[in-house]
């Protein structure tokens, strides 16, 4: 999965300590007590958090804001305002990783543009429906387009959201919690890294959420001891047999691009061959050829392959005998599951 927010698997692999002075310092009194990190990162690092911050939770606050507290005297104006806060704020919500910025911002989000939608209405009734002036009308034009743009994404996004034509029914692989996909869908937006790959066109990634709606135990400190989902058991999906293996690939590498997969288990189930990934070195407790029943243990959660946060990668193929494989869907417990989704078990 891409995670931008962090510096390196194998800074935070090889720095779980406190950090000295010299090797690493604190960026600034806001996050000092969340986030360390290497003293020839910080600059571009700080920037894109901020940036980050800015963006996915700063700009919503900022819009919603004037709706609030702004005096509005054209109607239009006040009416192009809100549909770009909106269009936006959807938007937001598809394409933020969440389960790094906390779902809990995304609800307090939600709630604030529902409650902007109402103030809105209660001040159309205020203002005079007039012609605006040059510049305002000029303002007024480009916010409904600018509407306009995140509704057309919207519209993209909701379609990724629909099930394809092919899949393949699975039980959940994991237990004991709630888990977001952090990376999912039948297409791009919500598909990142996946939506280019023939075999992986339907792949999700899925990571464990806390109370505070986040995959980390603090927010920001996103270090390897903070990495909730590490060492968790994970289970056969389907009954089967084990197709192929591996689990020599050593965790905490630096988005190993020599194995994409890491640690794996392939299973032969019901025509298709299912694939997990990113598994624990040394985890495995199934071997190439077993036959496996549904919610078997196979092994557990790692850091292996390319990858810079614990998560489990599930995609399902179905078999070529030209050996071209092409990525079918899956559904849990006939539901398809997009990026962002919430899974409470």
């Amino acid at each position: 999965m891409e995670n931008w927010l962090i510096p390196s698997k194998k800074q935070r692999v090889a720095k779980t300590a406190t950090p000295t002075f010299r090797g690493n310092f604190k960026i600034c009194t806001l996050a000092r007590r969340l986030l360390y990190i290497n003293h020839n990162e910080w600059g571009a690092f700080y920037m894109l958090i901020l940036t980050t911050f800015l963006l996915v939770v700063g700009v919503p606050l900022f819009l919603n804001w004037l709706i609030f507290f702004r005096r509005f005297r054209s109607g239009w104006f006040l009416l192009a305002w809100t549909s770009f806060t909106v269009m936006f704020v959807i938007t937001d919500a598809f394409i933020t990783p969440w389960n790094q910025w906390s779902y809990w911002s995304l609800v307090f989000i939600g709630f604030l543009t529902v409650i902007g939608v109402i103030v809105t209405f209660a001040k159309l009734k205020k203002v005079h429906w007039k012609r605006p002036s040059s510049l305002l009308l000029i303002a007024t034009v480009l916010m409904f387009g600018g509407a306009a743009y995140f509704a057309i994404f919207n519209i993209s996004a909701l379609n990724a959201m629909q099930k394809p034509a092919k899949t393949i029914a699975l039980n959940f692989p994991l237990s004991s919690g709630t888990f977001s996909v952090s990376q999912g869908g039948a297409a791009k937006p919500l598909q990142a890294t996946h939506a280019d790959s023939r075999s992986q066109k339907y792949a999700l990634d899925l990571v464990f959420i806390n109370e505070n709606g986040l995959s980390y135990g603090r927010f920001l400190n996103e270090t390897t001891k903070n990495e909730l989902m590490l060492g968790m058991a994970v289970y056969s999906p389907c009954d089967g047999s084990v197709s192929d293996t591996r689990q020599n690939i050593a965790d905490g590498q630096d988005r190993d691009t020599s194995s994409p997969l890491g640690n794996f288990v392939k299973i032969s189930c019901e025509g298709a061959s299912v694939t997990l990934a990113h598994l624990q070195v040394g985890s495995l407790t199934v071997r190439s050829g077993q036959a496996i029943k549904s919610g078997q243990m196979i092994g557990r959660v790692g850091l292996s392959g390319e990858t810079d946060q614990a998560h489990l990668h599930i995609q399902a193929e179905e078999v070529s005998n030209d050996g071209k494989n092409s990525a079918i869907g899956m559904t849990f417990e006939g539901k398809f599951l997009w990026k962002n989704r919430l899974i409470f078990k």
